[in-house]
């Protein structure tokens, strides 16, 4: 296989269900956090995003930090197709709020000042 191939013509194995592939984001998220959650998914013990303090955040706080603001977003109207703009700087916190985002049906827009 060269690079040059584009991802439609690529071969998919039998034993891959057409489920697995077609999966949104946030559901793969959801799959690695039910399988490793004390992994680190976000590493911010360097301070290296725009955060006053650093930090390690595992997939279980990730998932539970997300699907707390998706239900808040869902009670304040954010359904399927609905547009969220987004004004955070680059942290934690950007990440939860795009998977809650997502995960509430909604899409979101990043918005720059």
């Amino acid at each position: 296989m060269t690079l040059s191939k584009r991802v439609g013509d690529l071969k998919i194995k039998d034993q891959i269900s057409q489920n697995d592939i077609v999966r949104y984001l946030h559901q793969l998220f959801e799959a690695q956090a039910d399988r490793c959650p004390f992994a680190p998914a976000i590493d911010n013990s360097l301070g290296a995003m725009q955060l006053e303090c650093g930090g390690i955040f595992t997939y279980g706080e990730v998932e539970a930090k997300s699907n707390q603001l998706a239900h808040y977003l869902r009670r304040r109207g954010v359904e399927c197709g609905a547009r969220v703009g987004l004004l955070i700087p680059r942290s934690p916190e950007l990440y939860i709020a795009i998977l809650a985002i997502l995960k509430a049906g909604g899409a979101y827009v990043p918005l720059d000042t």
